[in-house]
């Protein structure tokens, strides 16, 4: 369940999964924590964070949205994420449009993609962070 919902983040620090536990699992223990930072599921461990293995995240979107948190989870990441650099913002809003906008993702899709290369132009250092996130998930 942890590992679910934090599976809308493109990062993981250690106060998110706490805030994430907390707020949508007020049953489970701190244990859940240390579960989930040694699972398989997760690809590399830091000081910042943990970040889940990109194979595993299919299977863990594959039914988030049955989850009565689901919503939940998005909002409280966006809340947590709020202050956080544009393209952590952006691939967290990208990953919702695509989990949750049905029929209507590949136009929603293409309008964040526009204000993207809208932002791309405007200001080169958003340019090349953009370009260096762009090229880091396409590695996903």
């Amino acid at each position: 369940m942890l590992a679910e919902a934090l599976s809308v983040a493109a990062q993981v620090e250690p106060s998110l999964i706490r805030a994430v536990r907390l707020s949508l699992f007020p049953d489970l223990d701190t244990q859940a924590e240390a579960d989930l930072w040694f699972s398989p599921l997760i690809s590399r461990r830091g000081a910042d964070g943990v970040a889940v293995d990109d194979a595993a995240l299919d299977t863990l979107h594959a039914g988030l949205l049955t989850r009565p948190w689901a919503a939940a989870a998005f909002d409280l990441v966006a809340t947590h994420h709020a202050g956080a650099a544009r393209t952590v913002r952006l691939e967290e809003s990208l990953l919702r449009t695509a989990l949750t906008a049905g029929a209507g993702a590949a136009d929603r899709l293409e309008e964040q993609w526009q204000s993207v290369l809208d932002a791309m132009v405007r200001d080169a250092t958003a340019a090349r962070n953009l370009g260096r996130w762009v090229l880091r998930a396409d590695k996903k």
